[in-house]
């Protein structure tokens, strides 16, 4: 057991637009605004590190294609965590002061050709007790419990990489009133279980064939109450999808073929209305890369499948790399996808509400074609010797258009008292507009990085026979970071030692569209802007104590959310009666959770 390694980074990081921890998903409910998958973040309490995102073909699919298709991994996606590196055997324990505790252990045996790796987190005692101070404690209960067994195997030129994950979470399983005193108490609470399998094997012929084989299963259910309704989602997912790629004799040149199988049995249920999906997909994809010089290269993946509910579908994808300079990257891109779109799941913020909700049950594929431009820059400066005097520049610039022949529309706007969920005529399309810079300068003394990123988008679709802007997003999105690593020489060891690395966060971001309440009530034509700042120190004892046996195992870190408490104002219309046709509780554009402060404790116990 000498060779048992493990390691937990429990301060897990969302994606690049979003926050970690608590923050409801604001943020990023819509940082890749062009797919609308189905996620799950926990609204509150430490342990929002689970988010179901869809990986789509992580393995099969690697030149990016898909970070502007509609593929996806089912309806609920894969879990999905932030990649952690595992040294030895670790513990991590996390609290804040609302009286939060998570705790987090995770291993590694390395045996011969073979690797296994066990990961388990818990969660629980996270409360919030009267947040907004109406006399309810708003929510009673968040726990969850995670667990992540993989094994990996090598011998020769076959790979075999298979994992197990198991995820069971609890939340608002509490009452929430809106009026001080109010016996109407109006409960909240999701309860989801997932678990999956799945195996890769990688296996090379000679130097220039390869054949890739991928196998996963997914069952997944989800339950969500808001007062009285009720839903509930369903997911059992089989997948095979198998590679083969050979290199041309140049060894630059690559042609692929590949094989899709997909069995998928999908369910939403919310109140009465019951609907169901059960899919069926076989078909393939060509592919070809070439390089035209040594600047050029020409990626091309036809994909041809047929549906047993959307009948043939092909799906051809191009891209164009040209290299301008040592320093800079520039690529064109163009394609088509579709999908089926599941409403209920991917607009269930929008669920908590006392409108009639109505479906167009008659299902037809959504389909997207895109085009668009990206530009990557970066240049090492060498400009003196001595502090700031030697950084790392970066600029990355993506601009991208898509075009919705058919899709479906949340319609907020027509009817008040109802939401309901249309496909668009023909003759109508949905529209897209996206163009997102980001970039920042590293120096290499001291040890400073400031960063960037902004994206802004505009999006209009039919709704009511209208071409409208679309409700709930915003135009424009800014996140500020700043990272500062203080050091000091070390003379003994004649090597410089970490004192203290510090690192701040600002979002920024703009007003979005309100729909209409009509007689239910008055809202403004636009929310307000949205901010959120949080700031991290972290302590390295294991830099400070290196000759102790306890303090060289550590690590420490304290944080602070929300440092300016900044906090949506108006989120409940109708509150005086939550059952009522008048109350809305669906339009969320901020943070509902204010000012939060944790100490975050990892010890490496191996």
């Amino acid at each position: 057991m000498n060779k048992l390694l493990a390691y937990f980074f429990f301060l897990l990081v969302g994606p690049i637009w979003g926050q970690s921890l608590s923050e409801p998903a604001v943020f990023q409910h819509y940082f890749k605004d062009d797919l609308r998958a189905a996620r799950l973040y926990t609204d509150a309490g430490l342990g929002k590190y689970f988010w179901l995102a869809q990986q789509r073909e992580p393995n099969l699919n690697y030149y990016g294609f898909d970070d502007y298709s509609l593929d996806h991994d089912g309806a609920f996606g894969s879990i999905l965590l932030t990649p952690k590196h595992q040294p030895r055997l670790g513990i991590d324990l996390m609290g804040s002061h609302a009286g939060e505790f998570n705790g987090a252990l995770r291993s590694r045996l390395d045996v011969d050709a073979m690797q296994v790796s066990l990961d388990v987190q818990g969660q629980y005692l996270n409360q919030i007790r009267d947040a907004n101070g109406d006399g309810w404690q708003d929510q009673a209960q968040n726990q969850s419990f995670y667990l992540d067994n993989g094994w990996d195997f090598y011998s020769g030129r076959y790979h075999s990489n298979n994992n197990i994950q198991f995820l069971s979470l609890e939340q608002q399983d509490g009452q929430t009133a809106f009026l001080q005193g109010d016996t109407m108490a109006y409960g909240q609470e999701l309860k989801l279980q997932q678990q999956q399998f799945s195996s890769h094997h990688l296996l090379g012929f000679r130097t220039k064939d390869l054949l890739l084989i991928n196998l996963q299963y997914k069952d997944h259910m989800q339950q969500r109450n808001w007062g009285e309704r009720e839903y509930e989602g369903e997911e059992v997912r089989l997948e095979v999808k198998a590679r083969y790629e050979y290199h041309l004799k140049s060894e630059l040149d690559i042609f692929r073929m590949q094989l899709d199988v997909v069995q998928n049995r999908f369910i939403e249920r919310l109140d009465s209305q019951d609907f169901r999906r059960d899919e069926r997909l076989l078909g393939g994809a060509l592919g070809y890369d070439t390089y035209w010089g040594p600047k050029w290269q020409f990626i091309t993946h036809m994909q041809l499948h047929y549906h047993n509910l959307a009948g043939p579908q092909f799906s051809p994808q191009l891209k164009l790399n040209y290299q301008i300079h040592k320093e800079v990257k520039s690529n064109f891109f163009a394609g088509r996808s579709w999908r089926f779109a599941n409403p209920l799941t991917e607009y269930a913020d929008l669920l908590r509400t006392g409108r009639s909700i109505a479906v167009d049950s008659d299902w037809q594929a959504e389909e997207l074609y895109y085009y668009g431009f990206a530009l990557d820059v970066s240049h090492w400066w060498n400009l003196y010797y001595g502090p700031f005097g030697a950084f790392l520049s970066q600029l990355q610039f993506r601009w991208r258009q898509q075009l919705a022949p058919q899709e479906m529309v949340a319609n907020l706007d027509e009817d008040p008292y109802l939401l309901s969920f249309d496909y668009l005529e023909e003759g109508q399309r949905g529209l897209r507009n996206s163009l997102e810079v980001s970039g920042g300068i590293n120096f290499s003394e001291p040890l400073l990085s400031f960063n960037f990123d902004y994206r802004h988008s505009r999006r209009w679709s039919y709704i009511a026979d209208q071409r409208r802007e679309l409700p709930l997003y915003s135009r424009h999105r800014l996140r500020l970071s700043a990272r500062y690593i203080c050091r000091f020489r070390n003379w003994p060891r004649n090597r410089p030692t970490s004192l203290f690395t510090i690192e701040s966060i600002l979002y920024l971001q703009s007003a979005q569209r309100l729909p209409t309440l009509g007689a239910r009530g008055d809202a403004p034509e636009r929310s307000p802007g949205f901010s959120r700042w949080d700031m991290e120190l972290e302590l390295p004892f294991n830099r400070w104590f290196s000759k102790s046996k306890f303090f060289k195992k550590t690590a420490f870190k304290l944080g602070v959310q929300q440092l300016l408490n900044r906090q949506q104002k108006t989120l409940i219309y109708g509150a005086e009666d939550p059952f009522s046709a008048d109350f809305e509780g669906g339009y969320q554009w901020g943070s509902t959770v204010g000012r939060r402060f944790y100490l975050h404790f990892r010890y490496q116990l191996m």
